[in-house]
């Protein structure tokens, strides 16, 4: 029996209607409109004015009920592709940043060198700012000895009380400016607004921390990236609209045009359905667009997304600052655009593209998002051909003399983009891996596409096909002219490409070994470090594992070290959060540190053991992994007597070094969980030097199994706790 999804998109266009014109056309006396069933043109068109937005929406809006009406939701188009064959990555940013208080220090691991990356803790030579609930911790970090919180930013105190709700997400620090960004959240006039707060605070003095400028963005908080001292944001934004129009559309009387009937339905008639639902789309398609233009000829009912700051309130995007797709687009709400600029970020620029984006990259000079194709396994038929994916990709140029980010290209590749490492700039063209899904088993595989950036879209001048037939793309990385993936579904293989030649990239080598890996670091230009699970020969995976990969000759890569994270036994588990957040994963290239969070649990008929906390490396090619230790954040977590220590959340490291070049002493390991931070020697990391908890507990006696009580009063600036910690050798 065939699979139907029925798919009212509420909120996609019906909140769109009008836009400011009065031609209130009847049903009959309009231009039928031109959809190309078959296109997928990626390409964006500036709106000129109201009524271009206004002739777009309606036209989505028509498809979109008409879709609903006869095809229960299915996005009916033939997917028979045929593609023309037609600032170098530096490998992230955890390295050596001269300081005149710590001689050398590592921060948040980006992709690009000078674009730097939203994350919970931000640092300098100096402070530290990490984010604990809805609250930033600033504290001293330098000298270790001296570890201590001097503040606290509690970003709800500095907004209007119209405000139900702040919850901090991420940081950017730029000098002496740390911006905070927020989720928000408020109910007023009947609905929600769900606004992007940037907090933009003076810590010139981090003991007395200054709000300086609230940004309240209407909508919901992507991606964002600091380059030039601008911050670039990616906002996702879901228009509000009337539910009675709403159900008016979908389930009323249309003049004209029939509603289906679940009578009439027949599951084995489905050829000629097929037949009869596009016959209808294409009979009633101009009735129902005319319909809408005479029911909804102005923009009344459409709340564009607001900015607001103090008492200013304005409209964030205007019809004008919009990039409409060449064909309808099904996307709801609209893609914002954002950036701030000037000496506080005081200046707020937005354009907005009416579609949706999640996957996010930068370099110096351009800003991509990504719109992956929303085919499910349910609009899927007989064959993978019927459900192929596509990725549309918008290029944003940023702006060498006044930054303000603009509109440039777009293009399209294969299969669906899911991670900010499939995609790299370098020598003015896009590298860009990418896979399709396999519902139906497809032996599709994955595929490097090679675009040319200039010209009004950007074109696929080479690509390699086929890549890991059969299996899953988990990691992607690709620094100047070498590229790397990696695919699993029982072996691991790490393919390496020579992009060199954008017109004729080449498949060099592969290697397959049992596992995978979900990060690659890049060492130096001949080794690579990774992060994955391990896993038997028939793809069962059996722990977490560190590899490093020797590509000095990319036809032949090597694993030359490996290392098991927790133990390889039936009854030992664990995970590490930088197995997906790259931000996790601590790597000081001059030194060979390597820091990562760790948890990890085991039993036996007799004994329980776990660990919560880090591990701490030492890393070369020629002697692999030496664990130099472990620092455990258990003995920060509420008392209990239950042993649920397991359960809290250490996220990041830093490492610090008194001395610029000087590794074999002053060297410094932090580590930071939602309950505490520590300081230890990175060379012993058993020895703690500093141990700060962030809230303090009452004392909890255990006769018999009962709840915590309740947390209580945070600790005031300088207190801390004994620098006590529990033995890890046995783990």
């Amino acid at each position: 029996m065939k699979k139907l999804f029925y798919a009212a998109l509420f909120g996609v266009t019906l909140s769109f209607f009008g836009c400011g014109s009065d031609n209130g056309n009847d049903a009959g006396d309009f231009d039928p409109i031109a959809i190309d069933f078959n296109a997928h043109s990626a390409a964006l068109k500036k709106a000129d004015s109201c009524d271009d937005y206004r002739s777009h929406l309606l036209d989505a809006a028509a498809r979109d009920i008409a879709d609903a009406r006869f095809g229960w939701g299915y996005r009916w188009y033939e997917d028979d592709y045929n593609y023309a064959d037609g600032a170098d990555n530096a490998g992230g940013s955890t390295d050596s940043q001269p300081k005149d208080e710590a001689g050398e220090f590592t921060v948040t691991n980006i992709q690009e060198e000078g674009v730097d990356e939203i994350d919970t803790v931000k640092n300098d030579g100096e402070w530290m700012y990490n984010i604990v609930d809805s609250q930033i911790v600033v504290t001293r970090a330098w000298p270790a000895e001296n570890l201590e919180i001097v503040s606290r930013i509690d970003p709800r105190m500095d907004l209007s009380a119209d405000r139900r709700g702040v919850w901090p997400t991420g940081m950017l620090l730029d000098g002496d400016r740390l911006i905070v960004l927020s989720h928000s959240w408020s109910y007023a006039n009947r609905y929600y607004s769900n606004d992007t707060l940037v907090s933009v605070y003076d810590v010139s003095d981090p003991t007395q921390p200054k709000i300086i400028k609230n940004h309240q963005l209407e909508g919901y908080l992507n991606s964002g990236r600091l380059i030039n001292h601008r911050i670039h944001l990616v906002i996702e934004n879901y228009v509000r609209w009337n539910m009675l129009d709403v159900e008016e559309a979908y389930y009323g009387d249309i003049p004209g045009v029939p509603s289906y009937d679940w009578d009439d339905w027949d599951d084995d008639d489905w050829e000629s359905w097929e037949a009869k639902r596009k016959e209808n789309i294409e009979k009633y398609l101009p009735v129902i667009r005319g319909w809408l233009e005479a029911k909804y000829p102005t923009i009344d009912t459409f709340n564009w997304p607001k900015y607001r700051s103090g008492d200013v309130e304005r409209d964030l995007v205007s019809c004008t600052d919009l990039y409409i797709p060449a064909t309808t687009s099904f996307k709801d709400g609209m893609l914002v655009i954002a950036e701030l600029s000037g000496d506080d970020f005081s200046d707020v620029h937005a354009q907005a593209v009416t579609d949706s984006g999640w996957i996010v990259y930068a370099s110096t000079d351009n800003l991509y998002v990504v719109s992956n194709s929303s085919n499910w396994y349910w609009d899927c038929y007989d064959d993978a051909d019927s459900c192929k994916d596509v990725a549309h990709i918008h290029r944003f140029s940023l702006g060498k003399d006044n930054g303000q980010a603009k509109y440039a290209n777009s293009a399209e590749v294969p299969g669906n983009i899911n991670d900010q490492f499939w995609m790299s700039e370098y020598d003015g063209h896009l590298r860009v891996a990418s896979t399709e899904n396999n519902w139906w088993g497809s032996e599709a595989g994955s595929r490097l596409s090679i675009l040319k950036l200039e010209g009004p879209q950007m074109n696929i001048v080479g690509h390699v096909d086929n890549i890991g037939n059969g299996e899953y793309l988990y990691a992607t990385r690709m620094f100047g002219p070498k590229g790397f993936m990696v695919t699993f579904e029982r072996t691991d293989p790490l393919f390496t490409f020579d992009l060199s030649d954008p017109q004729n990239p080449k498949k060099m080598g592969e290697l397959k070994i049992n596992g995978y890996s979900s990060y690659i670091h890049k060492m130096d230009d001949n080794t690579l470090l990774t992060i994955g699970e391990d896993a038997t020969d028939d793809g069962r995976t059996t722990g977490m594992h560190l590899q490093v990969f020797d590509v000095s000759d990319m036809t032949n890569p090597t694993r030359i070290q490996h290392v098991m994270i927790n133990k390889d036994s039936e009854n030992n588990s664990g995970w590490s959060s930088a197995l997906y957040d790259h931000h996790a994963f601590n790597y000081h290239a001059a030194s060979g540190l390597l820091s990562i969070p760790v948890n990890l649990y085991s039993w036996s008929e007799d004994d329980y053991k776990h660990f919560t906390g880090a591990f701490v490396y030492k890393v070369s090619r020629e002697n692999g992994f030496e664990k130099l230790g472990a620092v455990n954040h258990a003995d920060l977590l509420p008392p209990s007597c239950y042993d649920n220590s397991w359960w809290t959340s250490l996220e990041r490291s830093r490492f610090y070094f008194k001395d610029k070049g000087v590794y074999d002493s002053g060297a410094y390991v932090y580590t930071i969980s939602n309950h505490g931070i520590k300081v230890n020697n990175a060379l012993n990391p058993a020895e703690t030097i500093k141990s700060i908890a962030y809230m303090e507990y009452e004392p909890i006696v255990c006769d018999d199994p009962v709840e915590p009580k309740d947390e209580v009063d945070p600790v005031k600036p300088g207190d801390e706790i004994s620098p006590v910690q529990p033995p890890v050798d046995d783990i």
